[in-house]
């Protein structure tokens, strides 16, 4: 039998042509199905724009700021809180925002659909809860969309804070807010506090330097001295300088290496990392003093010497960043955390002495206290 034969036969088989026939109608009928999602593809990707943002860029919380005023967020169904500033009050309180779902907001004359699904974790080193937000405008300019990102980038333009974040069980956490401090209530020795400063502002115009030389574009820094000396207060003052946020990282807590190098590399851009009393952590000290009786092995939650100087400057450490560690007792610290290239800068900030209390006296104003009582007891 030829192949035409075979043909004529299967065509003028009830049995198969009905089969044929019932499978290319479901085919038909399953092509027919995905029709409208094809359209709704084709119109999304033509006459509209949309910005996917995650919940680790800043835009994420100041869009969820900025937008808690907008008249969609009382009709909205899912609500979340978010942090915000009152001016009469001169105080951070909770503000509801627009929560999970569909949204649709018209902001200056402009239609824009806002999706904020669920929650997930992530796949990072340490798992992490992740959320989205997607931004879409109709048509095919962009200037809706980044109208919108302007305003809600600029949410903090009348309010000078400083944003803390703590590194606990994966991610950052917003831990505070605090008033912008002015740099001239930083009472050090005038000398000092303008050399700290001023290589701290070399090292943000050398950018182009490090890259031409090959070096990691990273800066390390050293503050040790009795407590209560200030130590910590040059970190709030570095985040006025740079403007950027302090990221603080708690060696003891961060989950062992692999959670300290997350917490290294989550650090935005041009990020402070803080790490206080550093002498107080164990693999950070002088291996000649370590106790013989520690046991050889350690748990997996403890942070090694190793994993320690790798998160700072490793293969795996970010480039722009600067680290800021305080001590009371840097004697005790091993060698290797303190070489150039993970500490570039140490200073010891001692008490003050007579001129330096008599400006901060002055500056705030403690005049009633006679003179002899006013600074005998800070020198």
């Amino acid at each position: 039998m030829t192949i035409a034969d075979l043909a004529s036969t299967l065509v003028h088989n009830p049995i198969f042509a009905g089969v044929a026939g019932g499978a290319g109608m479901s085919a038909a009928l399953y092509q027919a199905q995905r029709i409208p999602a094809a359209i709704v593809g084709i119109v999304k990707r033509t006459f509209t724009v949309s910005r996917l943002i995650n919940n680790d860029e800043e835009l994420f919380e100041r869009l969820c700021m900025y937008l808690s005023d907008a008249p969609f967020v009382r009709r909205a169904r899912w609500l979340r809180m978010v942090q915000k500033y009152d001016d009469h009050k001169q105080a951070w309180g909770s503000h509801a925002t627009f929560g999970i779902g569909w949204h649709l907001l018209r902001h200056e004359g402009h239609l824009i659909l806002l999706h904020r699904p669920g929650e997930r974790d992530s796949k990072a080193l340490v798992p992490q809860r992740m959320e989205t937000i997607t931004l879409r405008s109709f048509g095919k300019g962009q200037d809706a969309l980044r109208y919108l990102m302007a305003r809600a980038e600029n949410v903090y333009e009348s309010i000078s804070t400083i944003r803390v974040y703590l590194w606990h069980k994966g991610s950052y956490l917003m831990a505070d807010r605090k008033p912008a401090r002015n740099p001239e209530t930083l009472f050090l020795a005038p000398k000092q506090r303008e050399r700290i400063i001023s290589d701290l502002q070399a090292f943000t115009e050398r950018r182009d330097e490090y890259r031409r030389r090959g070096t990691p574009y990273r800066r390390g820094y050293l503050f040790e001295g009795l407590p209560g000396t200030g130590k910590t207060t040059l970190s709030s003052v570095f985040a006025i300088v740079l403007n950027r946020p302090i990221y603080i990282i708690n060696p003891n807590t961060a989950g062992g290496d692999t959670g300290l190098q997350a917490a290294f590399s989550a650090v935005d851009p041009g990020g402070i990392v803080v790490m206080e009393d550093i002498d107080a952590m164990r693999a950070a000290r002088r291996r000649d003093d370590l106790s013989s009786a520690e046991p050889a092995v350690r748990p997996e939650e403890v942070v090694t010497l190793g994993g320690l100087l790798n998160a700072i400057d490793g293969l795996g450490s970010r480039d722009n960043r600067v680290l800021v560690m305080t001590s009371n007792h840097a004697e005790m610290l091993d060698p290797a955390l303190l070489r150039p290239g993970r500490i570039d800068v140490r200073e010891v900030i001692d008490l003050m002495d007579e001129s330096t209390a008599r400006r901060m006296a002055d500056y705030w104003g403690a005049y009633a206290v006679p003179q002899s009582e006013r600074f005998g007891k800070w020198c």
